[in-house]
């Protein structure tokens, strides 16, 4: 089942970079930091140091295009619980951002407690 994620993309029009590829094994969940597998899919992050690629829009299951919310977009989602303008890393159990520490890949700044405004750099 695919559940659409327009409820978490609040980016402007003509702003940020948004792709689409093929969800891997487990499928993504929306609002969930996302990385590339070995074979070249989105899956889940599941360590703080993932290579992050962006934020998934949709929930898909494996197998099915993805939508990936990349640099310039800005996401929010009531599942993210930050500290408005701190800067945002990605969370090892849960997979969503979560407040920057000294460890992990930089996903992005938080413009308030739920949005996240993604740039993604090591």
């Amino acid at each position: 089942m695919t559940s659409y994620g327009e409820s978490i993309d609040r980016t402007p029009a003509g702003m940020g970079t948004k792709f689409s590829l093929v969800a891997g094994t487990a499928g993504v969940t929306a609002g969930d930091c996302v990385k590339l597998d070995s074979n070249g899919d989105v899956v889940d992050c599941d360590a703080t140091n993932d290579d992050v690629i962006g934020i998934a829009r949709d929930t898909v299951t494996d197998g099915n295009p993805v939508t990936v919310l990349g640099n310039g977009c800005i996401v929010e989602s009531s599942s993210y619980s930050l500290t408005a303008g701190s800067r945002t890393g990605c969370s090892a159990t849960t997979g969503l951002p979560k407040d920057w520490a000294s460890s992990g890949t930089y996903v992005g700044w938080n413009l308030t407690t739920t949005k996240v405004l993604v740039h993604i750099q090591d």
